[in-house]
């Protein structure tokens, strides 16, 4: 079968009002948890670099490795399965690649790709046995063509996939690459989670949402969660579409029960799982997804899914719709992007009387800035 072209994306210019942009999205290997392939001739190299640059060690590594070698069978085995332990979450692009202009949607971050991990691989064929039998637990990423791909040849078991809100063409195509898995024995994926919409818990803006988010920087949130009031709380975004939360956690559940988009959704999966005679029944869920990076939100959703999220107030704040915190109206007068505010936001919650820049959650600027911006 031919393959397609991977998904690319032009990369946005960086301006000081969107500097998140330079370093929210990166490439794997600078991220501590990703994979760096390692060439089985670098070994020895490396083992002698240890050597050297580890005064601490009062011998050698080689030596390390031969006392480990007489250890028991079983407590071996135990000690491989907890350098390579099953259950992590692990995300999906989206990284740069080398010309620093494109995105990957396809390259896999897992702290099993760990480049001391890789190491241990090679040391001994039961650290590699307990590497190739580990598994992942929830895996965040896009259903773009590459990551489909990925997917499809990824070695480990996965439990579950995060992605936001697809399309029903691409959710067909993510059916059809479980599939593909399950033909070639690789155990069912459990849940397939729907991103309904999206937090962004940047680390200085919301640090204490930011501190949970795990070592993969994404958390799932059902709908109906009772930890997700407490949890908004420590979501500072700016420029909220919700003043309340409450209403915000409405909104997306009566979304999810009432809305066309989703019902379309559920009717695909369930006749895709029918037609292939229940061969794999993956649930689908909707969830709230928090994460560090805004620009993570513009370049795993599809387009019609931050449209959407505009006109049906499922977005926390401006962040989720991907990209930075600016809108079309800010450049215009006072009176009128008052006015245009008020339609972005929530009517049900913002009460009628609140003032322009409250409702950007930003502070009233000096007497002489107005004016400047009044002429």
């Amino acid at each position: 079968m031919a393959t397609q072209a991977p998904d690319t994306f032009v990369i946005d210019t960086p301006t000081p009002g969107n500097p998140s942009t330079i370093t929210l999205i990166d490439h794997p290997s600078n991220r501590p948890d990703t994979s760096d392939v390692l060439d089985p001739f670098e070994l020895p190299d490396l083992l002698d670099k240890a050597d050297r640059e580890s005064p601490t060690i009062p011998y050698p590594v080689m030596n390390i490795t031969k006392t480990f070698s007489t250890l028991p069978p079983e407590m071996r085995q135990a000690i491989w399965k907890a350098v390579s332990p099953s259950g992590h979450d692990a995300v999906m692009g989206p990284y740069r690649i080398s010309d620093g202009d494109t995105i990957d949607h396809g390259a896999f971050s897992s702290v099993l790709c760990n480049r001391d991990i890789r190491v241990a691989t090679l040391v001994c064929r039961a650290a590699f046995d307990a590497w190739a039998n580990a598994s992942i637990g929830k895996l965040y990423m896009s259903l773009y063509d590459e990551a489909l791909d990925s997917l499809k040849d990824l070695r480990f078991d996965v439990d579950s996939i995060v992605t936001l809100l697809p399309g029903t063409f691409k959710l067909k195509q993510l059916f059809n690459t479980l599939l593909r898995r399950h033909e070639r024995g690789y155990k069912h994926v459990k849940t397939v989670h729907i991103g309904i919409s999206a937090v962004v818990c940047e680390a200085g803006v919301s640090p204490i949402a930011n501190d949970q988010l795990g070592e993969s920087k994404f958390r799932l949130f059902g709908i109906n969660d009772a930890s997700l009031p407490d949890f908004l709380d420590t979501c500072h975004a700016p420029r909220r579409f919700h003043h309340m939360k409450e209403c915000y956690i409405t909104s997306i559940q009566e979304f999810w029960a009432d809305n066309r988009t989703p019902k379309q959704m559920r009717q695909v999966w369930e006749e895709c799982i029918s037609s292939n005679n229940n061969l794999i029944t993956p649930e689908l869920k909707p969830v709230i997804v928090a994460t560090e990076s805004a620009d993570e939100i513009q370049y795993r959703a599809d387009v019609s899914w931050r449209s959407e999220m505009k006109v049906e107030k499922l977005a926390w704040s401006v962040q989720t719709t991907g990209g930075d915190t600016t809108e079309w109206f800010d450049n215009w007068s006072i009176h009128l992007g008052h006015r245009l505010l008020r339609q972005a936001r929530c009517r049900k919650c913002w009460p009628e009387d609140t003032g322009y820049y409250e409702m950007l959650g930003a502070d009233i600027p000096s007497q002489e800035a107005l004016e400047d911006r009044i002429e």
